[in-house]
């Protein structure tokens, strides 16, 4: 017996989705426009409006289906319910992978390019939804190694610099081969990298943790 196909409502909106991610990476928020979307997945001018209620909830969408925590692999329950420099250790490891994973190639990065440069107000929701809660994790277990409150601007500065730390090398890898020819690939440098990481960030924070003990 064959199983059932996907509601008509479902298809589109898949294939909406789809012909958003590409026409969005190639002309960014701004160029684009629903006519063209629709055009490309074959579906009727109004479905946009239908499905996303306008551009922006779509490109909303997009984004959040782009760069959502699943893309990361990082729960908060589970790494909360760590030792806290282990759960660093975790955290970094995920973060790392996850950014990794991103080839700089596909329409999702070019999307996010052109987010950067020309800002939308999706930003926002993306931030509030997707990095906001990814920083309030960090700066949680930031908080149980150095004794700061999660919320202070220690604890804060700390997370911002681990999290530079990380997209360094998925920012700069052009960089970094030109420098460095011989620049390691592959999942055993990606492990060292990461271990690299979390030694010098908790050198860093029990740095942070003495110097305030001091005073």
């Amino acid at each position: 017996m064959n199983s059932p196909s996907a509601p008509p409502s479902d298809e589109t909106r898949a294939r909406l989705l789809e012909a958003a991610n590409v026409i969005f990476s190639e002309l960014g928020f701004q160029g684009a426009t629903t006519r063209m979307i629709c055009e490309r997945a074959q579906a009727n001018p109004a479905a946009v409006n239908y499905h996303f209620g306008d551009k922006l909830g779509l490109y909303t969408e997009i984004l959040k289906l782009n760069f959502g925590q699943e893309k990361l692999q990082i729960n908060d329950e589970q790494l909360l319910d760590l030792e806290p420099e282990t759960a660093l250790r975790e955290f970094i490891s995920r973060f790392f992978q996850g950014l990794m994973s991103l080839d700089k190639k596909q329409p999702h990065m070019r999307i996010l390019g052109h987010e950067l440069s020309q800002p939308t107000p999706a930003l926002a929701t993306v931030v509030e939804q997707i990095m906001g809660p990814l920083s309030m994790i960090l700066c949680e277990i930031i908080s149980r190694i150095t004794g700061s409150r999660p919320e202070s601007l220690g604890t804060v500065l700390a997370c911002q610099s681990i999290i530079a730390q990380v997209t360094q090398y998925m920012t700069a890898r052009p960089i970094l081969v030109l420098l460095w020819p011989q620049w390691p690939a592959g999942a055993g440098s990606n492990d060292e990298i990461v271990a690299h990481i979390t030694k010098f960030s908790l050198g860093g924070l029990r740095a942070v943790k003495g110097s305030a003990r001091k005073h």
